[in-house]
């Protein structure tokens, strides 16, 4: 639906600023750390937070749930919407010096 196409082009708007300010905690990418936070926050229509990001799931280091609640505050302003958007987002922490192979 054209609600929906629109729901998913917000939220792909917010991961995309959320992840440009992104910060990765120096003392896990010196141990080499890697996690993955879940957060859910309300942004609303204005393109501001309506109340407190909350972790769903820690990504098992503190500095990795508290770097991904500061990214969305960095990342506001939001694009301004019709109405109100409640985001449940996963926040990656990929350690750049860890290799995939």
């Amino acid at each position: 639906s054209a609600a929906e196409r629109e729901y998913q082009r917000h939220v792909q708007e917010i991961r995309r600023r959320v992840a440009k300010v992104m910060i990765f905690p120096r003392k896990l990418l010196i141990m080499l750390e890697q996690g993955e936070t879940i957060v859910r926050f309300l942004v609303r229509a204005d393109g501001r937070l309506g109340g407190a990001v909350q972790v769903l799931k820690s990504a098992g280091f503190e500095e990795f749930d508290l770097e991904a609640v500061a990214a969305i505050q960095r990342a506001i302003p939001f694009p301004t919407m019709a109405r109100p958007l409640s985001v449940s987002m996963r926040i990656p922490f990929e350690n750049p010096v860890v290799r995939s192979d």
